[in-house]
């Protein structure tokens, strides 16, 4: 019985450790990037090494979206969505005149 006991508290103890590590990794903070791209229809920025991102939907990326074609420098934070694809939020942008 107490070796049982001992199993069952052995395994609560581990569950509870493996599932906190896996939050911990998905909560993690990211930095703010900065990048120069062009603005593409649909929400999309490629930047001028050919890395495309998707706006996040928020204020910021509303205003860009009327600016397809235009060379902007962006300040944002990437993150990665479940399909792979690459998401910035934009925290400040400006075009670039060229």
């Amino acid at each position: 019985m107490k070796r049982n006991v001992m199993l069952i508290v052995v395994g609560l103890t581990l569950a509870v450790l493996l599932a906190g590590t896996g939050w911990a990794s998905s909560t993690a903070a990211t930095d703010e990037i900065q990048l120069t791209g062009t603005v593409l229809k649909g929400g999309r920025l490629v930047d001028d090494q050919g890395q495309e991102y998707q706006m996040a939907k928020d204020e910021g990326s509303l205003a860009l979206e009327a600016q397809i074609g235009q060379k902007i420098e962006v300040k944002g934070t990437v993150l990665e969505n479940s399909d792979g694809q690459k998401v910035i939020k934009i925290n400040d942008y400006k075009v670039i005149k060229e």
